[in-house]
C-alpha cells in the first residue's frame, strides 16, 4: 500500500527514506494545514521528517524488519503535525490574549479571569526532563493546558497524545505542575521582598 504515492519497504535505506517521507509529506501537510502559508507547511514538513527519522532509528532491526512501516510513519506523522498545528493556534491564541489584555488595562478592566503560565519558568524546569524535542514540547503542552485549567476561569483543550507515551507525560506533568507551582512561590516571593527593600 503507498502512503500517499510514497513507496517505504522494510528494506529502505535512510537517504530513500528520506526521499519519500518528503514525497509523502508534500502531499499530506497541505491536507492538515489548510489555512496555513506555505512557509508554515515548509517549516512543519522539515520538523516532522526530523522528528521520524528520529522515532525511526530508535526502533530496533528487527522492528525495522517487521514493522509496517507506512502505518507506523502515518500515525506518527498524525501525531505529531496534531501537536505542530495545536502550537500554531497556541501562539495566535496567546497573541489575542495579549492585545486582549492590553485593551482590559487601558479600561482599568481586572484581568484576574485570565491565567498566563510563565513559560520561561516552565521550560527551566521542563528542560531537566531528559525528553526527545518531541516528548519535551508535548509535555510543555500538557502542563501549560493543566496550568490554565487549574488557575483560570478559561479552560484549554489537552493535547492528542499516542497511547504509549500517555501514561508517562501525564505522570511527568503532574511532578512538573508541582515544581512549578513551588518555584513561582518562591519567584513571588523574592519579587515581594526586593520591592519591599526598594522601597
Amino acid at each position: 500500500m503507498a502512503l500517499f504515492q510514497a513507496n517505504i519497504p522494510n528494506d529502505i535505506t535512510i537517504d530513500e527514506l528520506v526521499e519519500q517521507l518528503y514525497v509523502f509529506l508534500n502531499s499530506y501537510v497541505p491536507r492538515r494545514l489548510i489555512y496555513e502559508g506555505t512557509a508554515e507547511r515548509e517549516d512543519c514538513i522539515q520538523e516532522t521528517i526530523m522528528y521520524l527519522l528520529d522515532r525511526y532509528k530508535s526502533l530496533t532491526e528487527q522492528e525495522k524488519l517487521e514493522l509496517n512501516l507506512e502505518k507506523f510513519f502515518y500515525n506518527r506523522s498524525r501525531s505529531y503535525i496534531s501537536l505542530y498545528i495545536r502550537k500554531l493556534k497556541k501562539q495566535r491564541k496567546d497573541q489575542a490574549d495579549y492585545i486582549d489584555m492590553c485593551r482590559y488595562l487601558k479600561q482599568d478592566v481586572a484581568i484576574d479571569s485570565i491565567y498566563f503560565v510563565d513559560e520561561q519558568l516552565l521550560d527551566k524546569i521542563i528542560s531537566r526532563y531528559r525528553l526527545n524535542k518531541y516528548k519535551l514540547e508535548l509535555l510543555k503542552e500538557i502542563v501549560s493546558s493543566k496550568l490554565v485549567n487549574m488557575f483560570s476561569t478559561m479552560s484549554t483543550i489537552a493535547p492528542e497524545i499516542e497511547e504509549e507515551d500517555s501514561e508517562l507525560l501525564n505522570k511527568l506533568a503532574i511532578a512538573i505542575i508541582d515544581e512549578y507551582i513551588v518555584e513561582k512561590a518562591i519567584l513571588e516571593v523574592q519579587d515581594k521582598e526586593e520591592e519591599l527593600g526598594e522601597g
